[in-house]
Order: C-alpha cells, then sequence, then structure tokens
C-alpha cells in the first residue's frame, strides 16, 4: 500500500499568515482611531462654536457674560455632546468683556474665546487633556533683560547684577540703608501699585512667589504682599519669612483681591537699624492664580511661551 500525502500548513506557512493578519489589524486599528480622533475634534469644535454663539448672545442681552455655564441661555445651560466636558471662565469688569472654554473629550482639548474659533489646547488656567495650564503674571521674572518691575523701597539700593542667580544669568540685589525703620527692599512681578481689576481679578485668590538669597550675619526677609486690593493682611504670614542663609530659598505668600484696589508686592529687610551696605538678592518671581505654589517656570521653561516679548511679558505653560 502506498501512503498518501500529507496535506497542511508548514510552520513558516503559519507564521507569514499570522504575521499578515497582525499588519492588517494594525492598519485597521490606526486607520480607526484617526477616524475616531477626526470626530472626536469635529465634536468639540461644533460644541464650542455653539457655546460661543449663545454666551455672545447672554452678553448682548444682559450686558454681561453668564457667571456659570449652567446660567447660560435664560437657565437652560450650555448643551456639550456625550463624553464632553466644559470649562468656563470669564472677565465682565474688562473691556470688552471676556470669556474662554475649553471642551475636553478623552485626552483631547480644545478651547475659544469671545474673538477666536476653536483651538488646540485650553484657556490659560484650565486642564489641557489632563494637563493644568499655568500664567505667570510676572513680566519680568527672572530679570534676565533688566531690573523693570523691582524698584527700591525705604531707601534701599537696587542693583542688577550677575553676582548670584538662582535663573539664567541675572537677579536684583538690594543694599540696605542705615537705620530704615521699614519697608525697606523692593517691589517684585510689577512696580508700584497694580489695580484691581487692570491685572488681578476681583475677589480670586493668588499665589506669589520669589526665590530670596541672604549672606550669613545679615538681614531676614520676608514676602509682603499689601494694598487696598487686597482682602486680608497678608504681609507677614510665617510661610513668607526666611531665616536660612547662604542659599537660594522660595518665599511663598497668597492673598484675595477685593473687588478693586491697588496690590504691591515686595521682598523687604525684616530687621529694622540694619548696618548699612547689607546686602540680599531676588530673583524667579511666579505670580498664579489659585492657591498652588507651583513650580518656577516662565516662558523660557519647556512647554511655556511668553504672551509678548520675551522675558517681559506674562508666560502660560504647563505645571512643572
Amino acid at each position: 500500500m502506498k501512503n498518501k500525502p500529507q496535506t497542511g500548513f508548514t510552520i513558516v506557512e503559519l507564521l507569514i499568515v499570522i504575521v499578515i493578519i497582525g499588519i492588517l489589524a494594525a492598519i485597521t486599528i490606526i486607520a480607526y482611531n484617526g477616524i475616531q480622533q477626526r470626530a472626536r475634534v469635529a465634536s468639540l469644535s461644533s460644541d464650542l462654536v455653539n457655546a460661543s454663539k449663545q454666551l455672545k448672545i447672554d452678553q448682548t442681552i444682559n450686558g454681561a457674560y453668564p457667571t456659570t455655564l449652567a446660567a447660560a441661555n435664560n437657565g437652560q445651560g450650555i448643551p456639550a455632546s456625550p463624553g464632553t466636558t466644559y470649562q468656563y471662565s470669564y472677565d465682565n469688569t474688562a473691556s470688552p468683556q471676556t470669556f474662554c472654554i475649553t471642551a475636553t473629550s478623552g485626552t483631547t482639548s480644545y478651547y475659544i474665546n469671545q474673538d477666536g474659533v476653536p483651538t488646540s489646547g485650553a484657556c490659560a488656567g484650565h486642564t489641557n487633556g489632563g494637563v493644568v495650564l499655568v500664567t505667570n503674571l510676572s513680566a519680568n521674572p527672572s530679570y534676565e533683560t533688566n531690573s523693570s518691575g523691582a524698584g527700591g523701597t525705604g531707601g534701599s539700593t537696587i542693583a542688577w547684577t550677575s553676582t548670584k542667580a538662582k535663573f539664567g544669568t541675572y537677579a536684583v540685589q538690594a543694599s540696605m540703608p542705615t537705620g530704615n525703620p521699614s519697608l525697606v527692599g523692593f517691589f517684585i512681578g510689577v512696580y508700584g501699585p497694580t489695580a484691581v481689576p487692570d491685572t488681578f481679578k476681583p475677589n480670586t485668590t493668588y499665589t506669589v512667589s520669589a526665590y530670596v538669597y541672604v549672606p550669613s550675619g545679615t538681614v531676614d526677609v520676608y514676602l509682603s504682599v499689601q494694598g487696598s486690593g487686597k482682602a486680608t493682611d497678608q504681609n507677614t504670614s510665617a510661610s513668607a519669612t526666611t531665616s536660612v542663609k547662604d542659599s537660594w530659598v522660595r518665599l511663598t505668600n497668597q492673598f484675595t483681591t477685593n473687588a478693586s484696589g491697588s496690590i504691591n508686592m515686595y521682598l523687604l529687610n525684616k530687621q529694622t537699624n540694619t548696618t548699612a551696605g547689607a546686602q540680599f538678592w531676588g530673583d524667579g518671581v511666579m505670580i498664579t492664580e489659585g492657591s498652588s505654589a507651583y513650580t518656577y517656570a516662565d516662558g523660557s521653561s519647556s512647554g511655556w511661551q511668553w504672551s509678548g516679548a520675551v522675558n517681559n511679558s506674562s508666560s502660560t505653560g504647563p505645571a512643572l
């Protein structure tokens, strides 16, 4: 009897088939994901355009944007596609009034404001697909171009110097006069009184921080927030004072704004009757909305951008 030949696939043939199936499956998944992402973007863009139109109608009728999206359209709210969430901010004290909405689906975020069209990303202060965007309001945060915003107070002498620096190459140095009783140091972040609501939103909490270098045997320094524009007296909170010497130390303070008024932020000598010429240095100013003290960043940090001139404007980017 002759043996009948065996039929079937060899191992090599099976492997080839498996590889081909894997390639086809990968192509299908990639194509599906691309279609799904385009559909998600189209849905977010459509929702934002419709929301923007409704908010502008409300502003025309009421003379202001609604305080919440739920209050829009005479209390009927702003509809969203399934799986889409909104973040909303507005400023009815600005001229003209402004708003910004971020719509997020999954890890994709798009935003729109009163002047724009749907754009990939998120409004300042909103999460961007789970990534928090932060705005540093300090226009000259690390003093890389000059000492603008660091005017001296109480008779102190201010110098723009590369002697010490926490960030970049430069910092601001304050030299103490003899026997000055108080307010000896310099403004940080902005120069002189900054009005609410011109720079800061009314009835809003902000966190301000700065790095200070104090040599041994000299002054202690604190971060002071003063002015009629803040709701509470927060000149010398414990977290805003340093006695650490010969190293860069970060000081933080918080304040809540009133409806209007001025805000002054200083790095100040804590003692009176100091030795003439005693010095300290300041660098790395960060002023952000909210109660979180984010890691220092400015427009030169990874993922951040300046709103205007480099080292001479506010900046926005992901929380680091």
